[in-house]
């Protein structure tokens, strides 16, 4: 199930039995083109799969890569556990220099909401 909260911000959930897990996107926006990943890249290769790639996780008008970010949480019927994923607010990613743009020491309300 994808939801959108008031502000905006998709949630998705998936059920197993008695268990949900949660993903809260923090951000989602273009960060990097697919030269600033791949040394190699060649357009006309990635071209046949901008069908799927667009607009999810490439953005037509700017040709850049669509980075993501992201809180997820398990829920049982007697404990929530919020996964850490080594990025977002406050946080500094060591050696991922391509999170150095809109990635880098984040400071949203996602926990918040």
């Amino acid at each position: 199930m994808t939801s959108r909260t008031k502000e905006g911000t998709q949630v998705d959930k998936w059920s197993f039995s008695d268990i949900d897990v949660i993903r809260g996107e923090e951000l989602h926006l273009p960060t990097t083109t697919p030269a600033d990943w791949f040394h190699d890249y060649d357009h006309p290769e990635l071209e046949p799969h901008l069908g799927w790639l667009e607009p999810r996780f490439a953005e037509h008008d700017s040709g850049r890569m669509v980075g993501s970010v992201h809180t997820w949480a398990v829920r049982t019927a007697n404990q929530t556990i919020l996964i850490d994923t080594g990025v977002g607010n406050g946080k500094v990613p060591a050696g991922l220099g391509l999170l150095r743009g809109p990635g880098h020491e984040l400071t949203t309300r996602c926990l918040v909401r």
